[in-house]
């Protein structure tokens, strides 16, 4: 390894990275895991379970945004020692949050065959994704509100307390 290179900074970077790029995996893999659950029932569960999940990834692609800019503004903020910012950035990012999600929810509970029916017009499909639709968005909307208050704390944390968000979201999927 060339002299110029710091090992410490690197192994700090490691600490940090190693659990949040875990954990980022870790519900990544939830749709897997969720497919694997229902394989041996057959392929319309199998099916369902993908139809709820592509309405699940999409409107979770629009929050991971909103935690990604939380991140980055909160981080700003922090540095700056404003912290009279960092909390109004999160309380906009759980506003927006909830906002984007909630009409989702709302349709999803109401409506989900319409939801789903985008999709597919097979109507034993339907009956099988429309409740599993409504749960994995429930179970969204409070991941994604842990995962916003979660991500400014951890710019207040030294790097040896990153682990502990990973522990305790491998220990709520796992549940």
């Amino acid at each position: 390894m060339p002299a110029n290179i710091d090992r410490q900074f690197f192994r700090k970077l490691l600490t940090l990275a190693l659990p949040i790029s875990l954990q980022s995996m870790l519900f990544s893999v939830l749709g897997l895991v969720d497919m694997f659950m229902v394989a041996h029932l057959g392929t319309l569960p199998i099916a369902a379970v993908g139809l709820a999940g592509k309405v699940f990834f999409i409107t979770l692609l629009f929050l991971a945004a909103m935690s990604n800019m939380v991140s980055i503004h909160g981080a700003q903020y922090f540095g700056a020692g404003d912290m009279a910012s960092v909390r109004r950035i999160l309380c906009q990012g759980l506003l927006c949050s909830v906002s984007l999600v909630l009409p989702v929810i709302v349709l999803c509970t109401f409506w989900p065959e319409r939801i789903i029916g985008l999709a597919t017009p097979d109507p034993a499909l339907l009956a099988l994704a429309s409740p599993l639709l409504h749960s994995l968005l429930i179970r969204q909307m409070l991941h994604q509100l842990r995962r916003l208050h979660r991500r400014p704390s951890r710019s207040k944390s030294t790097h040896a307390k990153a682990l502990t968000p990973a522990k305790a979201t491998a220990a709520a999927k796992v549940r």
